[in-house]
């Protein structure tokens, strides 16, 4: 057998694909990683997403139902200009009671939802929410390090007719 006979064997060995048969399936492997990994990373940012606008339509909620508690004794105090103010405890209290009855609805969020703070000024009640988000396909125990604390606040003006 010569030398160029030698050589032409060697390229038809490599021309039938025995050598690749490993390759290829490695190949598919990292190919159905990263595509996994996509589907995994999207369903995650989307669950958190959806679970932030959640929390600002229960935050919204809540503020409205404080709005409502307006302090009787400023409203019909009988001072000369209308003042209406809220009083904090009642504030905090209707913020409290409206969680209470919103929990299985709007305010079902997370890990549950919880007030951070209402605060009221001269015509308007502020309300703060936060929420332990819940990621999909992630195992219990990893979800309080890789979850994030959501936290939304929002704001509703009290307007009285005179």
């Amino acid at each position: 057998m010569s030398e160029r006979e030698g050589s032409l064997g060697d390229a038809a060995c490599l021309c039938s694909g025995e050598g690749e048969s490993g390759r290829i399936g490695l190949l598919m492997g990292v190919c159905l990683f990263i595509v996994v990994s996509f589907l995994f990373l999207s369903a995650t940012v989307t669950a958190v997403a959806i679970q932030d606008r959640r929390l600002l339509a229960c935050a919204d909620r809540l503020s409205v139902a404080t709005a409502g508690m307006i302090d009787a004794h400023a409203y019909y105090g009988g001072t000369s200009r209308l003042e209406v103010r809220v009083s904090p405890q009642a504030a905090w209290g209707a913020a409290t009671r409206a969680l209470q009855m919103l929990e299985g609805s709007v305010c079902d969020v997370g890990a549950g939802v919880s007030i951070v703070v209402v605060e009221q000024s001269m015509g308007q009640v502020r309300v703060g929410v936060r929420a332990q988000a819940i990621l999909p396909i992630v195992p219990g125990a990893l979800q309080g390090v890789s979850a994030p604390l959501l936290r939304r606040e929002s704001a509703a003006k009290i307007v009285v007719d005179p």
